[in-house]
């Protein structure tokens, strides 16, 4: 668990209203719950788990760096993502090992030449 101030608890409210979602769709976004993530806005939390932050970072492109201090960029990454297919697969993608990551890689290139194929 990692102790928040509030500052954490204003660039998180920042980077929800940069979602454009719904407190309880940026919660779903990052497995959490719309009344945890209420708590921490509020401050009846005093700390959060490293999941949430690992959430934040690979289902947002948060720079925890930034939630945590206010150091650096907010954003880790300026990848748009077109549907939320995507965005769902570019979440389980990061999840994953690197060694699954390249295999999934592979299946995808070699499917990519069997489809221009036929």
């Amino acid at each position: 668990m990692i102790s928040i101030d509030d500052g954490f608890r204003e660039r998180l409210s920042r980077i929800i209203k940069d979602s454009g979602m719904k407190k309880r769709e940026f919660a779903a976004k990052i497995g959490s719950s719309p009344s945890s993530i209420s708590d921490i806005i509020v401050g009846r939390t005093k700390r959060v788990s490293g999941l949430i932050l690992k959430a934040l970072e690979l289902a947002i492109f948060v720079n925890t760096n930034w939630l945590l201090t206010g150091q650096g960029e907010p954003y880790v990454s300026t990848v748009l993502i077109a549907s939320p297919l995507e965005d769902s697969i570019l979440f389980l993608f990061r999840g994953l090992d690197k060694e699954r990551q390249n295999i999934l890689i592979q299946l995808c290139e070699a499917y990519k030449t069997v489809q221009v194929e036929e």
